[in-house]
């Protein structure tokens, strides 16, 4: 599912959000709602532009739900345009030794 502006998309995750609360990448914590969240795309749209071409699935995908994650808006300008295994291997995510459970409430699985 992809969407311009992307409330479906957003709306989806809510509703995911919902039935198992979202955890924050950096601290563990349930991802707040009342402050200023951000839809973090998994693979940065800077990083896909950069390194895949415009007939690749991945630049196809860039945009789906599949690549897209809720987190605080502090945690998303921190990722920025690195590709996963680089943000995923940087303090303070290296540290956290329930990274695995927080990627899991992301529906993001091994």
């Amino acid at each position: 599912l992809t969407s311009d502006k992307g409330a479906m998309a957003t709306g989806i995750l809510s509703l995911m959000n919902y039935k198992t609360p979202f955890k924050e990448l950096t601290n563990n914590s349930n991802v707040n709602f009342e402050e200023e969240i951000n839809v973090h795309h998994i693979f940065p749209k800077k990083y896909v532009e950069e390194t895949f071409t415009k007939n690749s699935d991945e630049w196809d995908l860039m945009d789906s739900i599949l690549n897209k994650m809720i987190t605080g808006k502090i945690s998303n300008i921190k990722f920025g345009k690195k590709s996963p295994s680089e943000y995923l291997n940087q303090s303070p995510l290296v540290e956290n030794q329930k990274l695995k459970e927080c990627l899991e409430s992301h529906y993001i699985h091994e």
